[in-house]
């Protein structure tokens, strides 16, 4: 099972980040720029992929409020993206329990959505050290992901008895999908899902810094690592994502 406390403190990250190294925007180096081009389009992508699973979601939702029933091709669609997202998986019953299909739904959009660009690309850049880190260029993990089966990544450099590994992933994608994954599963991170779907409810924009409150148990730092991510949701990453995306493609 994959634990997302975070492993800032034994990586090259905190070796000179503290929680007020980034209070006041300052220029970035070249390589740091290089980093945020090149990350930030993954990231979009990722989110991308979510998107389009969360809107057939919400298709199924549709026909089943229009029509009381689901095609078996929905049926086992979603019984598998449950099933994925560590809920309940969805099961016809002879009753025809609208109530509890409801339900299911809710559950289900609770966990499959996005999780906002701007706070991805700030835990990266203190969970890798602008992408530095050994973790980051040799198993590209970029967020401080544990796997806890021998062999699943790559043993803490001064650490052999840690208990864990620092998961590995064949792709940055990779990692960025389960990393998102564990934000959207993870029961230390229900506030973030909450938080996320009241602005949902209220048709608001998914706000990056207000969901960072919800990472309190992300590391041991508690509320000052949720400050940390903060400073650099506001002083760091571009303001327009998606603008900086296309510009820079």
């Amino acid at each position: 099972m994959k634990r997302s406390v975070s492993i800032a403190m034994v990586l090259l990250a905190l070796s000179f980040i503290t929680p007020v190294s980034y209070s006041q925007q300052q220029t970035i180096s070249p390589e740091d720029k290089a980093f945020l081009i090149e990350f930030l389009p993954k990231v979009v992508a990722v989110n991308q992929d979510i998107k389009a699973e969360r809107n057939k979601i919400l298709a199924c939702k549709k026909e089943y409020q229009k029509t009381g029933k689901l095609t078996q091709e929905a049926e086992i669609y979603l019984s598998k993206t449950s099933s994925n997202y560590s809920v309940n998986s969805f099961k016809l019953d002879s009753d025809n329990d609208k109530s509890a299909f409801q339900q299911e739904f809710h559950d289900l959009l609770l966990r499959v959505d996005i999780i906002p660009p701007k706070l991805v690309m700030a835990q990266a850049i203190c969970e890798s050290a602008w992408g530095r880190s050994y973790f980051a260029k040799h198993g590209n993990n970029f967020f401080g992901i544990h796997c806890y089966s021998k062999g699943c990544g790559l043993i803490p450099s001064g650490n052999p008895n840690a208990g864990f590994e620092v998961k590995s992933y064949p792709t940055v994608e990779a990692g960025i999908a389960d990393y998102i994954h564990t934000l959207n599963t993870v029961s230390a991170y229900a506030q973030i899902r909450s938080m996320r779907a009241q602005m949902r409810k209220q048709n608001q924009p998914v706000n990056a810094s207000k969901l960072a409150e919800g990472l309190v148990r992300y590391s041991q730092k508690g509320e000052s690592y949720v400050t940390l991510i903060q400073n650099l949701i506001r002083n760091y990453v571009p303001e327009d994502v998606e603008s900086f995306v296309e510009k820079n493609m």
